[in-house]
């Protein structure tokens, strides 16, 4: 029909079972010359099941014969792929706050993908990770944390994080499952800010395979699967290396209760609190008069509060130091080495005044 007119139709049959699914439309198109040039012509076929099916495409035009193609293969993409608990760490693990460069990174999370490899004899292909966050850091101090991906097709992979989602994403990724195996994925971190951190504050890192993975769609697809977590979440530890008091002991007359007590804390080098430490903490001084009152304090979270302390000068314009010790003579390696905050004074015997500051002494 070079001259002729009309539509031609393009439908769907001979199919293997009968029902190609998807939409049963043919595609029309109106003859120019004769001719009826299809282009951009998209097909969505559903098998029946987890198996290649075959079918056709056949061309009609009303009162002229239909013209059938050669057959055509529909090939079935399993939905087998996973994503299970890895057996490579032992979560959860903790981050000291001590960590700081990627080069000290400590793994956290570890989780296993996995393509069934039933039938399609293709690989899962992954673009992107999300891995959902929670745990009692704030947000503030879960954007202080550098996470990255590593794997067999992830090199230090780095995630953004996202305050509102409370998640962590790993984009543009290119992870490539072959058929029938699995890869495992390793998830690190370290401090990029180790300041104003919360001793024991937990980062709980989850991610469910068929919802927080997105899949290619060329290659298998993932079945049904549970949530990975990392246990009862990544905790930030602190451990302290000085004593710091803020604030200083001031105020008195010799005989009574300094009128601003001791408050002693036991602080890393970033100035985070430890929170566990709880060695008591003595007032000592160099004075040769005396210290009396409660000037033995077992620290509660990391802190020593002292009350009712008082020093009696012996002489006269007399310097002083005083100085808070924890319990040094246990032999402890999480404990402070023995650590000094010193106070200097000038007492009279009668009336005195407290002025100068504390100041740290030596660390662990």
């Amino acid at each position: 029909m070079i001259n002729g007119a009309g539509v031609a139709e393009i439908v769907v049959t001979g199919d293997t079972d009968g029902d190609p699914g998807g939409s049963k439309a043919g595609a029309s198109l109106a003859l120019t010359a004769g001719v009826a040039s299809f282009s951009g012509m998209n097909l969505t076929y559903a098998n029946a099941g987890l198996t290649d099916e075959t079918f056709n495409l056949q061309a009609a035009l009303a009162g002229l014969a239909s013209a059938t193609s050669a057959e055509l293969t529909s090939a079935a993409l399993d939905s087998d792929g996973s994503l299970t608990a890895a057996a490579g760490l032992a979560e959860p693990v903790a981050i000291p706050t001590t960590v700081d460069t990627m080069g000290e990174a400590l793994d956290v999370f570890d989780f296993t993908v996995t393509d069934g490899g039933t039938s399609d004899a293709l690989a899962l292909g992954v673009s992107q990770v999300v891995v959902n966050i929670s745990g009692t850091a704030t947000d503030a101090q879960r954007s202080q944390i550098t996470w990255c991906l590593n794997g067999p097709d992830a090199s230090n992979v780095t995630g953004s994080y996202s305050a509102g989602a409370d998640t962590l994403t790993f984009s543009g990724l290119s992870i490539s499952v072959a058929d029938g195996t699995s890869e495992v994925y390793t998830v690190n971190a370290y401090f990029n800010d180790n300041t104003s951190l919360t001793d024991n504050a937990t980062v709980i890192l989850s991610v469910d395979g068929d919802t927080d993975l997105t899949v290619l769609g060329t290659g298998t697809s993932m079945a049904a699967t549970t949530t990975v977590t990392n246990g009862t979440g990544t905790l930030t530890t602190v451990a302290a290396t000085r004593m710091v008091s803020a604030p200083a002991p001031a105020g008195s007359s010799s005989g009574s209760a300094l009128t601003t007590q001791p408050i002693v804390r036991a602080l890393d080098a970033a100035g985070n609190l430890d929170t566990d430490f709880i060695e008591t903490v003595t007032l000592s001084t160099t004075g040769s008069g005396t210290l009396s009152g409660d000037i033995d304090i077992a620290a509660v979270g990391g802190v020593a509060t002292f009350s009712g302390v008082i020093y009696s000068a012996a002489v006269d314009r007399e310097s002083i130091v005083i100085s808070a010790d924890d319990e040094a003579g246990i032999p402890s390696a999480a404990e402070p080495a023995l650590c000094l905050c010193r106070r200097h004074a000038d007492v009279r015997a009668g009336d005195y005044s407290v002025g100068g500051r504390w100041n740290g002494g030596v660390g662990r």
